[in-house]
């Protein structure tokens, strides 16, 4: 054997050692020593796919406080079904000039639905105004890490 190379063993106390022998020995146990692996997600030759079913952006002005008021909604899904969404988020792109605010989490609701609203106060330049354009980018991340994009223009 090469010195700096170890073989992989098993390396048990002596009291573990005599349960093992013991649990070997007894009827009808089973020792299992294998990692635990969960077959989910892209890989392992399972198909796996995430996606927005919709995504909205709606805003309402109000003319005497000039306040804006937007709601941020979106349906995300995936193959395993909507349940596997653990988060959604909405990033304003472009907007940093009206607002330092450019980034929503959006919160679970019924039937898979994800939204947020806020209000914005301010005259056009000053604020997220309903008459201006902005860039919304909805992304949706599932348990594992996995995520999906969508854009919807103002």
């Amino acid at each position: 054997m090469i010195p700096h190379m170890q073989p992989n063993v098993l390396k048990l106390r002596p009291r573990e050692l005599a349960l093992l022998l013991v649990c070997v020995m007894a009827s009808g146990c089973v020792v299992v020593l294998d990692d635990y692996d969960r077959d989910f997600g892209p890989y392992r030759g399972y198909s796996y796919a995430m996606w927005f079913n919709d995504a909205d952006v709606y805003c309402e002005y109000n003319t005497t406080d000039q306040r804006s008021t937007w709601t941020l909604v979106a349906s995300p899904d995936t193959s395993y079904g909507e349940d596997e969404i653990e988060e959604v988020h909405v990033e304003i792109l472009g907007s940093y000039l009206y607002s330092y605010k450019t980034y929503y989490f959006l919160t679970p609701q019924a039937n898979g639905e994800w939204r947020y609203s806020f209000d914005n106060q301010g005259p056009i330049g000053t604020a997220y105004h309903c008459g201006s354009s902005y860039d919304f980018e909805f992304t949706a991340y599932d348990y594992d890490g996995y995520y999906t994009s969508t854009g919807v223009e103002w």
